[in-house]
């Protein structure tokens, strides 16, 4: 069987938004991730074979590629560049970088280390691609722990 080219599917997603309609083919992407969503579950549950769940996985790549044409312009295309910028930070966090959750890190805040047992200070805060580095003073001495340099979370707030 014959695999259709990247130009033939983008040309196909830009047909189905000139026959249908932006807003309906927005409406169709969110039954079918709703349709995704019921598989996985009934999936999980052993109610339903792995096959229907490719079938819904297939059938949403195809509503996300009409999606991405609907937000494509000639020269400008802003879900492949989210795309790319969320696959670095995966390969950050899959090379040993675990993400933030906290929004703001300041020098001097109490925060709780991967190991989810021991609190330090920052004592200085770096960003590279959304991802928060920290050099960290632990029982009074500096450190520097290259391989799990991102803070899981801060301290609640009293």
């Amino acid at each position: 069987m014959k695999k259709f080219t990247e130009r033939e599917r983008k040309a196909m997603y830009a047909e189905a938004i000139e026959k249908w309609g932006g807003p309906a083919q927005c409406r169709m992407a969110q039954e079918e991730c709703g349709e995704l969503i019921v598989a996985i579950n009934q999936w999980d549950r052993q109610r339903i074979v792995a096959e229907e769940v490719i079938d819904e996985v297939a059938d949403v790549t195809i509503m996300a590629g009409q999606l991405r044409e609907l937000f494509r312009t000639k020269d400008f295309d802003p879900v492949g560049d989210r795309v790319e910028s969320k696959l670095k930070r995966l390969r950050a966090i899959l090379d040993g970088a675990e993400k933030t959750y906290a929004r703001f890190i300041a020098v001097g805040m109490q925060v709780l280390m991967p190991d989810n047992e021991t609190w330090c200070t920052v004592a200085k805060v770096e960003t590279y691609e959304g991802l928060v580095f920290v050099d960290y003073v632990e029982g009074g001495c500096s450190k520097r722990r290259p391989d799990e340099r991102i803070l899981v979370r801060e301290v609640p707030s009293a």
